[in-house]
């Protein structure tokens, strides 16, 4: 458990002093005598994702718990951390810092540090991969293991003065701050997207949709995909083999599968197949290019969609994928025609029973859907979706990149 390492990798400015190897057991005490006068404190639980939690907001997991006798619940009091000895190794702890005492179940260990150790210093320690190790090592059992509080006690923590330790829990709440921030954003734009789909899109047969820009009036027109896209699949004699599958060293060529559509993006961060160049060139028809729209015909997740953008490199389909092509201008809005309710009701309704979901490339084409005559409604609304599509990105990718700095220095602010 690094005994011989004295200091983190990264530290604040003005330290410098080496960092003292404890054992948690002298920097922790456990807290909360039973509830026998059965008071009525309010039940609390502790969840993965949300830590302590009242167990009326728990519903579905905690449901159940609701009329249980609480005279053997324990009292917990402000600024405690709480852990569920058979679930601390997916994560089921949590600290409270509520303004009065609360209850939990007797199978949690309840405990408060003392003053050589910061609150939420330790909390950071405990996300940390020091934990997981010591969780690991020290944990028993055979069908389920606990890591008890005695074993907890056992743990070496490595701390630095109290300021540090301070400084420290202070960068990682800000971190956390900033995290909540960008996931609050991304959450409530996924649902602006949501919402907008349904109001800037003709429904239950309407013409007209609820939401339009100034200065369009006139109805929709119902037309077929056919009618205004020209699709594309694998043909049956020209799909691959074994032998047609390279490295992308090799000179092997991209070929898209439904596993690089994730949320109706296109995404590369997953196990990508590549054929020979030779197999590519023999079905031009399916050079796939910026601007085209991906739709899955066959498979578990038949009705996904992606509109390919910034492509940088030769690639073609699998032949679980069609591509559609439409008139420039109008991809984006065609892309999210896609995925309004009114396609997706189609979808649903075509699927061929058995193993394997099934959609024909004729019944595709003779999915129905509402548009605009203009042009320029078209382009506007495109135009709108691509910058939400654009501002979710966004906060996504800030949200990675603080999400993996936060990993980084877990581990180097640790020792």
């Amino acid at each position: 458990m690094k005994e011989n390492k004295t200091k983190p990798d990264i530290r604040f400015k003005g330290f410098t002093e080496a960092w003292e190897q404890r054992k948690l057991g002298g920097l922790l005490f456990k807290v909360g005598k039973k509830n026998k006068n059965n008071l009525s404190l309010e039940a609390y639980s502790i969840t993965n994702d949300n830590g302590f939690i009242p167990q009326d907001e728990a519903h579905d997991e905690f449901g159940y718990m609701k009329n249980t006798d609480k005279s053997a619940y324990i009292i917990v009091p402000p600024f405690s951390f709480g852990y569920n000895p058979a679930r601390i190794n997916v994560g089921s702890i949590g600290y409270y810092n509520g303004k009065k005492n609360v209850i939990v179940s007797s199978l949690y260990e309840v405990f408060q540090t003392n003053k050589a150790l910061n609150d939420q210093f330790l909390w950071y320690w405990l996300k940390s991969d020091e934990l997981t190790k010591w969780i690991e090592k020290l944990q028993e059992g055979s069908v389920r293991l606990y890591f008890y509080y005695d074993k907890l006690e056992q743990c070496l923590i490595s701390i630095s003065s109290v300021e540090e330790q301070i400084k420290i829990g202070q960068y990682f709440s800000q971190l956390d701050n900033l995290i909540t921030l960008h996931q609050r954003e991304c959450d409530q734009l996924k649902e602006l997207k949501k919402s907008m789909l349904k109001k800037m899109f003709p429904r239950d047969e309407s013409s007209i949709p609820e939401v339009r820009f100034a200065g369009f009036t006139d109805a929709w027109e119902q037309r077929k995909l056919g009618d205004s896209c020209k699709i594309n699949g694998r043909i049956g004699f020209r799909g691959y083999t074994e032998k047609d599958i390279v490295t992308k060293k090799a000179g092997g060529v991209l070929t898209f599968s439904p596993t690089n559509i994730v949320d109706n993006k296109l995404t590369m961060e997953c196990k990508n197949t590549y054929i020979t160049r030779e197999k590519y060139d023999e079905s031009p028809e399916i050079k796939i290019s910026n601007g085209d729209i991906l739709f899955v015909k066959t498979g578990s997740t038949l009705g996904k969609s992606a509109l390919v953008t910034g492509l940088k490199e030769d690639a073609s389909i699998n032949p679980q994928i069609v591509v559609m092509r439409v008139e420039k201008n109008t991809e984006t809005f065609m892309s999210n025609i896609l995925i309004t309710n009114g396609v997706m009701k189609q979808v649903a309704a075509v699927k061929i029973g058995g193993a394997v979901p099934t959609m024909t490339e004729t019944e595709l084409k003779n999915f129905t859907y509402f548009a605009p005559a203009e042009k320029e409604e078209k382009k506007k609304i495109g135009d709108f979706f691509r910058t939400l599509d654009h501002l979710i990105t966004l906060h996504q990718r800030e949200l990675e990149i603080l999400k993996n700095l936060k990993k980084t220095c877990l581990k180097r602010m640790f020792i």
